[in-house]
């Protein structure tokens, strides 16, 4: 088992890092751990750099943005990093770590405080199986939305064949008389084919 140690941390929070750095950070390499923080930085587009123990994904420090740093460090890990397990956890916490060290996270997929269907953000571990299924792109952000109203209980309304995603090749685009909204118009040129069609369905 090998287990990487991902501690994200707001970049105005260099004392912190210092701290966890002297203490459970120097706790986790004992234990053959690696770890390293994990922070924003809106001066960067498009990618991540990586250097010492610091991640530096896209973005801002925002709770908010928080999702976005999260899908920069799957890209990062699956890419680029050797290890079994990977704590992602947030750099506000202490750690005793000969205690988690010892615990039963190894035989786990994902493994943390269940919080009535999710694991708490604030430290939770995950499986090189998991961080894989996870390494998605925002065009994820359907499932994201899905858990949340599945956990609130709102159902979802179907809109039929009105709406159709997932068409099967790149020639089957056109817009037909019974579809509203049609994913896969890859082109400009077939999106304004598309509103021109449209507006004829829209004559008859």
């Amino acid at each position: 088992m090998k287990l990487i140690v991902c501690i994200r941390s707001p970049r105005s929070a260099e004392e912190r890092r210092l701290a966890i750095k002297d203490t459970w950070g120097e706790s986790f390499k004992r234990h053959g751990c690696e770890y390293f923080f994990v922070l924003a930085n809106d001066s960067l587009s498009n990618t991540y750099i990586y250097k010492e123990d610091i991640l530096l994904t896209p973005g801002t420090d925002q709770h908010s943005d928080l999702s976005n740093r999260m899908i920069w460090l799957f890209k990062f890990l699956v890419k680029e990093k050797d290890f079994t397990h990977a704590l992602i956890m947030d750099d506000d916490c202490s750690v005793n770590v000969d205690l988690l060290m010892q615990s039963d996270w190894s035989s786990a997929d994902a493994w943390g405080a269940n919080n009535g269907g999710y694991l708490s953000g604030c430290a939770a571990i995950y499986s090189k199986k998991i961080i894989e299924k996870l390494n998605y792109s925002m065009s994820r952000d359907d499932l994201v939305i899905g858990s949340f109203l599945s956990k609130w209980n709102i159902p979802l309304s179907s809109s039929g064949s009105l709406i159709r995603p997932w068409i099967n090749n790149k020639e089957d685009y056109k817009l037909t008389k019974d579809v509203a909204i049609q994913h896969y118009s890859r082109t400009a040129d077939q999106i304004r084919e598309n509103h021109n069609i449209s507006l004829t369905h829209n004559k008859k």
